[in-house]
């Protein structure tokens, strides 16, 4: 039978793949699970299946909880960048203890065989250093990768910027092996081995291989806010008119991506 999305936590919270560090004191989990994206744009449909949400500020970061099923949900937003994204990390941590640590979001597809809209779970973390932390062992992911379950498994990049050009895309997958760039993973990976927490990599595929993102496009996904990214998409419009077909589109596409993560991360939040 094909591995569900909820098997393949369920075997990775019991086959224990070993990412902590030599030394480490692991606290009893305050939560189920928790979750850390980069955007808004990202988390907005999750977030909405959450009952009987509030507010938490810790540090410089607003975090929710809230309920899925009967299950004790945090979701965290970051901002873009492997710093933000550690800082968060450890914030979420710190003050909730998960049972589980998701890092979620949007990703571009390398690999030609990806498509917008494919749901990717990282088996491998690599950043542009070329450092790697193994997040599925060799025998699950092989299987994961077998499964005819809806979802991919492959190695994930971690990259200081958007990756928005085919050409660039096709060198960066024959270099590094990975199928998949983001910009935030590999840092929230390092933090959950450091403090011993059990982490999956979930990602939904926003642009293929062969899909250009313009410049005016990358500042619009680099906003952290609904505020900022009324601003970026207003100047795009006010540079070029001729704009407004294509930002309506991608808004159209941001949504679809969201929802798509969310139904994923629901089957694994509400039954993990």
């Amino acid at each position: 039978m094909p591995l569900e999305l909820p098997q393949l936590v369920e075997r990775l919270l019991h086959d224990r793949v070993d990412l902590r560090s030599p030394v480490v004191s692991v606290a009893a989990p305050r939560c189920r699970a928790a979750l850390l994206f980069a955007l808004v744009t990202e988390s907005g449909r999750f977030e909405d299946r959450l009952r009987r949400s509030v507010k938490i500020r810790g540090q410089h970061f607003a975090f929710r909880e809230g309920l899925l099923g009967d299950r004790r949900i945090v979701v965290g937003r970051s901002g873009s960048g492997q710093k933000n994204a550690s800082e968060a990390t450890q914030a979420i941590i710190d003050g909730h203890r998960p049972s589980l640590f998701i890092s979620a979001g949007f990703a571009g597809g390398l690999a030609p065989t990806l498509q917008p809209f494919d749901i990717f779970v990282a088996s491998e973390a690599k950043n542009s250093n070329g450092e790697s932390i193994r997040l599925l062992d060799d025998d699950l992911a092989h299987e994961a990768q077998s499964s005819a379950a809806g979802f991919t498994v492959g190695r994930l990049l971690t990259f200081d910027r958007i990756i928005g050009r085919p050409e660039e895309k096709r060198e960066l997958h024959e270099s590094t092996g990975c199928d998949a760039v983001d910009m935030e993973n590999f840092a929230t990976a390092e933090v959950c081995r450091r403090n011993g927490v059990p982490f999956l990599s979930l990602r939904v595929i926003y642009d293929g291989a062969n899909d250009a993102i313009p410049d005016y496009a990358e500042n619009l996904l680099r906003q952290r806010t609904e505020p900022a990214r009324w601003g970026a998409a207003l100047g795009a419009l006010w540079r070029e008119p001729s704009r407004l077909k294509s930002l309506w589109q991608m808004k159209e596409k941001s949504l679809e991506a969201s929802n798509r993560l969310a139904a994923a991360i629901e089957k694994i939040a509400a039954t993990s």
